[in-house]
């Protein structure tokens, strides 16, 4: 009987796992690589995104390497990590790819989501609209 309560748990356990994970379609983005707060790189990139959790797994493919993503949500203080190592969140003007300062100016002109640690510094945009962001 014993037995039969442990496997009901297990399985209890990872259908309430799965229920709280979502894998989105992979799609093309453009990423660009900065150094010294000049680009150096830029160019067409694979997006791979996952949410478990509360935890936001983001694998940007561009040049040959991956760029490992990650964002911890579900806590009051956001934790941003890029390639496992803590890393800074910002934005970039996606024309005219200077620092944004005021997160307001967010919805006035297309913008980069950016990390940065002190290896690397990458920003990325999505190449299509989801539906539910065209409003």
């Amino acid at each position: 009987m014993k037995f039969v309560k442990l496997i009901g748990a297990v399985a209890g356990l990872m259908i309430a796992t799965v229920g709280n994970a979502y894998v989105y379609d992979d799609e093309a983005g453009g990423c660009y690589l900065f150094q010294a707060d000049k680009m150096i790189k830029r160019g067409v990139c694979l997006i791979s995104t996952e949410a478990i959790h509360g935890n936001i797994y983001r694998d940007l493919s561009f040049e040959g390497k991956t760029y490992e993503l990650h964002e911890n949500a579900e806590k009051s203080n956001v934790v941003h990590k890029l390639n496992k190592m803590p890393a800074k969140l910002y934005y970039r003007n996606s024309r005219f790819p200077k620092i944004i300062l005021n997160i307001d100016d967010l919805d006035s002109y297309p913008f980069l989501t950016c990390y940065k640690n002190k290896s690397v510094d990458i920003c990325y945009r999505e190449l299509v609209q989801k539906p539910d962001e065209l409003g």
